[in-house]
């Protein structure tokens, strides 16, 4: 008898935790598995510090960014990281913390290899537009190449990006620091002509993946931010940036050593210029926290 109430008791215990947790459900981000990604590290980090046990869960069909927005709308999604922009931060609700400290902002090109040459003669923004961009529709960072004069062909599908610059139709994909190394190696089997481009890096400041949420969701978002916070107190976030295999490559990008083109960021708002610079990346000492 005590046997059977012991078993119904555990049953029971199990039945209200399974019950109470917070099931989440992420953008699956077309073209990238968003499990093996920084961003949703962190997610998940900031959630398990939470403590509020939760679920989380792929949706089940892949979107753009564009789509993403629109799901997440219509609460068919719960969280994505997305980039930032004064339009995002008003339509949805961030979590008011960069995710990868800025490293978004900090681009770097993939190029075909037979063109290190030219892209190593750049030493300025006016240089750089002799050279066309390839970027997302409806990216951000694409408004920040056409806003600083810069040349951009823009195209739906995430693949496209590699495809296009392969076949030159493009001179150069702008990636963000954090991604290119996983980009590169996703991608390099159907473009072996791709290669990380070895002199510049183009810096649009106060930019980055934010989380966004349903402007109802303010739970899960105070849900997030709290726990970010925590990790970055705890030192969880800098082992988990330090770690994390999406990263593996930082160093040998040499930030600290490249040419510098910075472009201006017309659209930071005054939540954008109110974040604690402890969350922005120092790129002479990226890996100081």
């Amino acid at each position: 008898m005590l046997k059977a109430l012991s078993l119904a008791f555990c049953l029971l215990v199990s039945f209200i935790s399974h019950a109470a947790s917070l099931r989440v459900v992420f953008a699956n981000l077309e073209g990238r598995d968003p499990e093996t990604q920084f961003s949703f590290a962190v997610l998940r980090l900031a959630l398990e510090k939470s403590g509020m046990p939760f679920e989380l869960v792929r949706s089940p069909v892949p979107m753009t960014d564009a789509r993403t927005i629109i799901e997440i709308q219509k609460k068919s999604v719960d969280v994505a990281w997305l980039g930032n922009s004064a339009e995002l931060e008003t339509t949805l609700l961030p979590v008011m913390i960069p995710i990868s400290r800025g490293l978004l902002g900090y681009r770097i090109a993939l190029i075909r290899a037979d063109q290190q040459d030219s892209f190593s003669s750049i030493n300025s923004l006016a240089e750089l537009k002799r050279f066309k961009a390839c970027l997302g529709v409806g990216w951000p960072i694409e408004n920040a190449w056409t806003e600083n004069d810069l040349q951009v062909t823009a195209v739906p599908q995430f693949e496209s990006l590699f495809k296009m610059t392969q076949a030159g139709r493009a001179d150069y994909i702008p990636i963000g620091a954090g991604n290119i190394h996983s980009y590169l190696n996703q991608f390099k089997k159907e473009n072996p002509d791709l290669a990380i481009e070895r002199h510049l890096v183009v810096v649009y400041p106060f930019y980055d993946f934010f989380f966004f949420v349903n402007k109802d969701n303010k739970y899960l978002r105070d849900l997030i931010d709290a726990g970010i916070k925590k990790a970055y107190a705890d030192g969880s976030y800098k082992n988990l940036f330090l770690t994390h295999p999406e990263f593996a490559g930082l160093k040998d990008l040499k930030l600290d050593r490249r040419t510098r083109l910075d472009l201006k960021n017309i659209h930071a708002t005054a939540q954008d210029l109110a974040i604690d610079r402890k969350y922005w990346l120092n790129t002479k000492t990226p890996f100081a926290f």
